[in-house]
C-alpha cells in the first residue's frame, strides 16, 4: 500500500536517484526533477514516524573547481560502515562522473575523495553491491563516456573504500545498463536491462531484457542462469530495482515499453542435490556451492566460508574455494 508522509515537505518527483537504507531509516540522494534539472538534495525518511527530513550538510568553503555533493542522476549508493559512498552518474556540467561522493553520517559532511588504482570511466545507470566479506564495492555495466558519444559496457570494477582503491575484475561479456544487482550467497545476482548498443545496423541487442548473470565472486567468473520461460510472466525489463529478502531476490517494477507495477521472485536453487564433488564445484544454480569432504555433501559456499579463511573446502589452491565453474 502506499503510504503518506505526516510532513509537507517531501522530495520532489524524480528519477535515477540512489536510496539506501541506514540503521532503519532511508536516505534518498540526487536524481533528474520533473523540470529536468539534476538534483544533490538528500533526504531522509523515518518508516516508523513516517516523516520526511531533508538534511543539509555544514560544509566548508570549497576551493576546488568540484565542491560535493555534485549533482548526479543514474549514480548508485552504498553503505560502508557510517559512510554512504556515492559512485558515478551524470551531471549536467561535468557529463559522465568518474569520481566518488562520500556522505559521513556522524559528521553531515559530504566529501569528493581521491582514488587510486585502476583507471575507471564515468557511468550512468550501472549498478553496485557491498560485498562485507572482502570489503569491496562491486560496480558492474552501465552506459559509459566515450569521446564524443557513449557505449553500453560489461565492465565490472572492484572498490576498496577503505583504502579508496580502484580494481578491474573480469568482465561478462553481456553489456547492460539500467539493470539491477544483488548479493546473495556469495553470488551478485544481475537481472534484466537495457542491452541496447546498436547504431544503425541492428545486431540484435535487446532493449528489454531477462537475462539473469551471476557473477561468482570468489572465483571471478561469471555464468548466465536459465530462466524459465513462462506466458503470464513478463520478465523482460530495464529501470527495476531489486533486494533481497529471506534468501530470495524480489525484482520491483521497470519499464518494457509500459511501466511494470509487476513484483517477480526469484529463489536460488540448492546445493544438496548433487553427490559428487566435481557436479558440486560445476554447479550453476544461482548459489555458489563447495563439496564438504568430511560430510562427503555439498553445501552452500556461504555456510561453510570462514571470514578469516575458508575451511573444510576442496581446494584447488590451499585455503581457497575450487573455482572449476
Amino acid at each position: 500500500h502506499t503510504v503518506k508522509p505526516t510532513t509537507t515537505s517531501a522530495p520532489a518527483n524524480r528519477y535515477g536517484h540512489s536510496v539506501v537504507t541506514y540503521r532503519g531509516k532511508l536516505y534518498l540522494f540526487g536524481g533528474t526533477l520533473r523540470d529536468g534539472r539534476t538534483s544533490n538534495d538528500l533526504w531522509r525518511w523515518d518508516p516508523e514516524e513516517l516523516r520526511w527530513a531533508q538534511l543539509s550538510p555544514h560544509q566548508p568553503e570549497c576551493q576546488n573547481e568540484l565542491c560535493p555533493p555534485l549533482t548526479a542522476s543514474g549514480h548508485t549508493a552504498a553503505i560502508v560502515d557510517n559512510t554512504m559512498v556515492v559512485i558515478f552518474g551524470h551531471n549536467p556540467d561535468y557529463g559522465y562522473l568518474n569520481v566518488v561522493q562520500e556522505y559521513t553520517f556522524g559528521t553531515n559532511k559530504w566529501e569528493i575523495v581521491q582514488v587510486k588504482g585502476a583507471i575507471v570511466k564515468g557511468g550512468y545507470g550501472h549498478s553496485s553491491v557491498y560485498d562485507p566479506v572482502r570489503h569491496q564495492i562491486l560496480v558492474f555495466g552501465g552506459y559509459h563516456s566515450q569521446t564524443t558519444t557513449g557505449v553500453v559496457v560489461d565492465y565490472l570494477y572492484s572498490y576498496q573504500p577503505h583504502d579508496r582503491t580502484w580494481t578491474l575484475l573480469a568482465p561478462s561479456a553481456s553489456h547492460r545498463y539500467l539493470h539491477s544487482a544483488v548479493l546473495l550467497h556469495r553470488v551478485m545476482l544481475v537481472f534484466g536491462g537495457n542491452t541496447h548498443n546498436d547504431t544503425a545496423f541492428s545486431t540484435g541487442d535487446k532493449c528489454f531484457s531477462a537475462d539473469l548473470l551471476a557473477y561468482d565472486i570468489e572465483c571471478d567468473s561469471w555464468h548466465t542462469l536459465s530462466v524459465p520461460s513462462s506466458s503470464y510472466l513478463q520478465l523482460e525489463r530495464f529501470g527495476h530495482s531489486a533486494v533481497v529478502y529471506n534468501e530470495s531476490m524480489y525484482i520491483f517494477g521497470g519499464f518494457n515499453g509500459q511501466m511494470l507495477t509487476s513484483i517477480v521472485k526469484y529463489t536460488p536453487g540448492s546445493c544438496r542435490s548433487f553427490s559428487t564433488p566435481e557436479k558440486c564445484i560445476t554447479s550453476a544454480t544461482g548459489i555458489k556451492c563447495a563439496w564438504n569432504p568430511d560430510k562427503k555433501a555439498c553445501q552452500a559456499f556461504s555456510s561453510l566460508q570462514c571470514h578469516q579463511g575458508y575451511p573444510h573446502m576442496s581446494p584447488k589452491v590451499s585455503g581457497q574455494p575450487d573455482c572449476a565453474m
